[in-house]
C-alpha cells in the first residue's frame, strides 16, 4: 500500500472511531439519565452493560487466538524456508570443510587439556611403579644370592621385601584413578604391565613359601634309626606339604600370567632377559612339580607302619633284576623310624623252606629246587618282587609291604660322596673302590666260622653308612640327591609296593624296574648268570640293532650281540648265562646263530615238587626250536627269544638273530624304538640303524650320527632306558 494511501486510511479510521465513541457515549449518557429516573431502566442498563462487556472481551479473545494461530503458521513457514536456506548453505563444500576443521580443532583443544592432566598422572604413577618394581627385582636377585650361599633366613627376608615391593607396585597401578585406568585399558601395554606386576608378586610369595618348606624339613634328619625330628614327623610332613603346594600354586599362576605377555611390549633391552625368564620358569615348574611328586612318595613311604624287605643283589653274578640275591634285609618303618633291622644271609632263610617247588627250567643248571635266592627270575621287577615276597612268607617272614632291590653300585656311589667307612671290629675300611671286593671276601671267606654269621659285617656297615650320611654338610645334599637319581635311572635301585597307590607312584617315576609298554619296536636284553661264578663284571657286551622297512611297510630287524670274557682262561672263570631277548609281542623269529645248545640233562627236578603257577604259565607259553634250542615264549606282554651263551676266560662270541615285527607302517606313520637297560648292568655300547628306502623322514627326536636319504643311525652307551621316535611319509 502506498504511503499516502496508508495515511488517508488511518486518518479516516481514527475519525470514524472518534465519531462512534462520541455517539455511543452520548447514547450511554442519555440511557443513564433515563435509568436513574426509573429503577427498571437502571436494571436494563446494567444488563446491557454486562452483555457489551462479555461480548467485547469474548470477541477480543477469539480474535487474539486466531491471530496467534495465524502468527504461528507464519513463523513455521518462515522457519522452514530458513532451514532450507541454511541446509543449502551448510552443504556448500567450502563451508562444510571450514566447519569440520573448526570442530576438529575444538576437540583437539579440549582433549589436549584432559590429556595433559592424564599424562601427568600417568607419568607420576609410572615413576612410582618403576621405582617399587626395580626395588622388588633387586630383592629377588639378593634372595637368589642368599640361597646360593645357603643363607635361608636372609633369603626369606629378601623374598618378603620383594613381595612387599611388587604388591606396592600393584597398589600404585590400582590407585591411578578410574579415568586413567579406563583409558589405559584400551592399550595392551597396560594389561602386560599388570600381568608382570602380578606375576612378580606371585613369584616372590612362591619363593617365601619354598623357603618355609625347606625350613620345615630342616628338622628332618637321617640317622641309623631312620628319619628323626624334634617334633612329630607326621606333622612336619603335613606342614611342609602345605607350603610346597602353595609355592607350586603361585609359581603356576605366575607362569600363566607371564605366558600371556607379549614380549614386543617389553622395552628392547629387557626383551631377551624376559624370554629367558619364561624358559627358566618352564624348567622350574617341571622340576618343582617332579620334586613334589618325590616328596609325596617319600611321605607315603615313610608314614605309617610298613614291613620292608631289601634284596641285596650282587651284579657280579648277574640275574634278571640285578644280580644274585645273596643277602637280605628286613625292617619295619613306623612314621619314619626304623625298627627291628635285620641283615642276614639268604641261605639262613632258604634253609627254612618246607615246600618243594620246581624252578624255571633254566634254573635247573644251578638248583634242582626253587628258593628265594633264585626268585628274581622274571625280568619285570614287580613280578620278581611278588615272587620274593611269597618265598619270604613261606620261609617264616612277615608279608612285606615294600620290596627294594639294591646292587653294590649304589653303595659304592654313596661311599664316593660320604667318604670311607671304618669298621674297627673287622679291621677294615670300606670305600667306593674296594667295597664290592672286600665285602665279598668278608662275607664269603674271612668271617667267624664259630659264629657262622657271614653277613654280620653288612649288618654293622649299614648303620655306620647312615650315620655318615646324616652328618653330610648341606652343600653336599644336592649331590646326594643327584647321585640317587642317577642310580635309579641306571636301575641299581628299584622299588615295589603291594599298596596300589604307592606302586603307582613308583611306576610314574620309573623306579619300579618294570618292562614298559610300547606299541612299536622294543628291545631288552636280559642275562641271567646260571653258572655259579661271579664273573659278570668282567663280561663286555655290545649290541647292534638294524631295522629295514620294505615297500609294503613291513619291518625286519637284525640283532647282533657280542660278548667277551676278559678273565683269564682257568677254572672258575667260565660265564654261563641264559640270555633272553625281549621284543614286541607277536614278533616272528626268522633265524638265530651263535647260541650254545644246552639240554640240561644233568640236573632233573626231584619227584613230588609243586608247580609254581607263574612258572607253569611261563613254560606253557614257550616253544623250543629243536635245531638251535632257542626258546620262543611270552612274558610281561613281550615275546622273548632265549638261549644259552657259555664263555671261557678270554673268549668272545657273537649271537645274531633276525625277526619280523608284528606291525606295518602306513604311508604316513610313526616308528619308535624303546630300548630298556637291564637292572644291575653297567653302561653297554649300543648302536641302532634303520633303513627306509622309498620313504621320507619328516621328524625325529634324537641327533643321529649318520643321516642320509635312506638311512639313519646312531651309537651310545646304554646307561639308562632310551626312546627313539621317527615320523615317515612315503615318497
Amino acid at each position: 500500500m502506498p504511503k499516502l494511501k496508508r495515511i488517508k486510511f488511518y486518518t479516516h479510521h481514527f475519525v470514524h472511531t472518534a465519531w462512534y465513541v462520541r455517539k455511543e457515549t452520548t447514547a450511554a449518557e442519555a440511557f443513564l439519565a433515563a435509568a436513574l429516573s426509573k429503577p427498571r431502566h437502571l436494571i436494563v442498563f446494567f444488563g446491557k452493560l454486562c452483555f457489551e462487556i462479555c461480548y467485547r472481551v469474548g470477541n477480543g479473545l477469539v480474535k487474539g487466538f486466531l491471530a496467534f494461530l495465524s502468527r504461528l503458521k507464519w513463523e513455521i513457514e518462515r522457519t522452514a524456508a530458513s532451514l532450507k536456506l541454511r541446509y543449502q548453505l551448510f552443504s556448500a563444500p567450502q563451508y562444510a570443510k571450514t566447519l569440520v576443521i573448526f570442530c576438529f580443532i575444538s576437540l583437539i583443544g579440549a582433549f589436549g587439556f584432559v590429556s595433559l592432566r592424564l599424562v601427568a598422572q600417568g607419568l607420576d604413577v609410572k615413576g612410582k611403579v618403576l621405582g617399587v618394581m626395580t626395588a622388588g627385582s633387586q630383592h629377588l636377585a639378593d634372595a637368589k644370592n642368599e640361597l646360593q650361599n645357603q643363607n635361608l633366613q636372609a633369603a626369606q627376608n629378601e623374598f618378603i621385601l620383594a613381595y612387599q615391593s611388587f604388591a606396592g607396585s600393584r597398589q600404585e597401578m590400582e590407585s591411578a584413578g578410574s579415568i586413567l585406568n579406563g583409558i589405559m585399558n584400551l592399550f595392551p601395554q597396560k594389561h602386560d604391565a599388570e600381568n608382570l606386576a602380578k606375576a612378580a608378586t606371585l613369584l616372590s610369595r612362591s619363593g617365601t613359601n619354598l623357603i618355609e618348606f625347606y625350613r620345615s624339613i630342616e628338622g628332618l634328619k637321617i640317622s641309623p634309626e631312620g628319619i628323626s625330628a624334634s617334633s612329630p614327623v607326621r606333622e612336619i610332613f603335613s606342614g611342609a606339604q602345605t607350603r610346597l603346594g602353595q609355592a607350586i600354586s603361585d609359581l603356576n599362576a605366575a607362569s600363566s600370567l607371564i605366558a600371556e605377555i607379549n614380549a614386543k611390549n617389553i622395552p628392547l633391552p629387557q626383551q631377551q632377559p624376559f624370554l629367558e625368564l619364561k624358559d627358566k620358569l618352564t624348567v622350574l615348574q617341571k622340576g618343582i612339580s617332579n620334586f613334589q611328586g618325590i616328596f609325596n612318595l617319600l611321605q607315603n613311604f615313610s608314614l605309617g607302619r610298613k614291613n620292608v624287605l631289601v634284596l641285596f643283589e650282587n651284579n657280579n653274578e648277574l640275574r634278571a633284576t640285578g644280580g644274585f640275591i645273596g643277602t637280605y634285609g628286613n625292617f619295619q618303618i613306623n612314621d619314619g623310624k626304623i625298627e627291628n633291622l635285620a641283615i642276614s644271609s639268604i641261605y639262613d632263610l632258604d634253609g627254612q623252606l618246607l615246600d618243594k617247588i620246581a624252578p624255571p627250567r633254566p634254573v635247573l643248571n644251578v638248583n634242582s629246587q626253587w628258593f628265594m635266592r633264585d626268585s628274581n627270575w622274571f625280568a619285570n621287577f614287580p613280578d620278581s618282587a611278588k615272587k620274593a615276597s611269597n618265598f619270604f612268607e613261606k620261609e617264616g617272614g612277615e608279608t612285606p609291604d615294600v620290596v627294594i632291590a639294591v646292587t653294590p653300585n649304589l653303595i659304592s656311589d654313596l661311599l664316593r660322596l660320604t667318604g670311607p667307612v671304618n669298621l674297627p671290629n673287622y679291621k677294615i675300611t670300606l670305600d667306593s673302590d674296594n667295597f664290592l671286593e672286600t665285602m665279598q671276601v668278608m662275607s664269603s671267606v674271612n668271617y667267624n666260622k664259630d659264629l657262622n654269621q657271614p653277613k654280620a659285617v653288612l649288618a654293622d656297615f649299614f648303620p655306620a653308612l647312615l650315620q655318615k650320611i646324616s652328618v653330610l654338610p648341606a652343600n653336599l645334599w644336592p649331590a646326594l640327591l643327584e647321585g640317587l637319581q642317577s642310580d635309579l635311572n641306571a636301575k641299581h635301585l628299584a622299588f615295589y609296593s603291594r599298596d596300589p597307590e604307592l606302586q603307582k607312584q613308583f611306576e610314574e617315576f620309573h623306579w619300579s624296574g618294570s618292562l614298559l609298554s610300547s606299541d612299536r619296536d622294543y628291545l631288552d636284553i636280559i642275562s641271567s648268570n646260571l653258572g655259579g661264578t661271579k664273573t659278570d663284571l668282567y663280561i663286555d657286551q655290545s649290541a647292534s640293532l638294524t631295522g629295514k622297512i620294505d615297500e609294503q611297510g613291513n619291518i625286519t630287524n637284525e640283532l647282533t650281540i657280542t660278548r667277551t670274557n676278559r678273565m683269564p682262561k682257568r677254572e672258575g672263570t667260565e660265564n654261563i648265562s641264559y640270555i633272553r631277548i625281549y621284543v614286541p609281542l607277536g614278533s616272528k623269529l626268522i633265524s638265530n646263530t651263535g647260541f650254545d645248545y644246552k639240554a640240561l640233562n644233568g640236573a632233573q627236578p626231584p619227584t613230588g615238587q609243586k608247580n609254581d603257577p607263574d612258572v607253569y604259565e611261563w613254560e606253557k607259553s614257550s616253544v623250543t626250536d629243536m635245531v638251535t634250542g632257542t626258546a620262543i615264549g611270552r612274558e610281561a606282554g613281550k615275546t622273548f627269544f632265549g638261549n644259552w651263551v657259555a664263555l671261557q676266560g678270554g673268549e668272545t662270541k657273537t649271537i645274531k638273530l633276525a625277526y619280523t615285527l608284528p606291525f606295518r607302517l602306513n604311508s604316513i606313520d610313526r616308528y619308535s624304538l624303546l630300548v630298556q637297560k637291564q637292572m644291575g648292568t653297567l653302561g653297554q655300547p649300543f648302536s641302532f640303524s634303520l633303513e627306509f628306502p622309498g620313504r621320507k623322514m619328516e621328524w625325529q627326536n634324537f641327533n643321529p650320527d649318520v643321516l642320509d636319504i635312506n638311512k639313519i643311525s646312531l651309537g651310545l652307551p646304554l646307561n639308562k632306558d632310551e626312546f627313539f621316535g621317527i615320523v615317515f611319509s612315503k615318497r
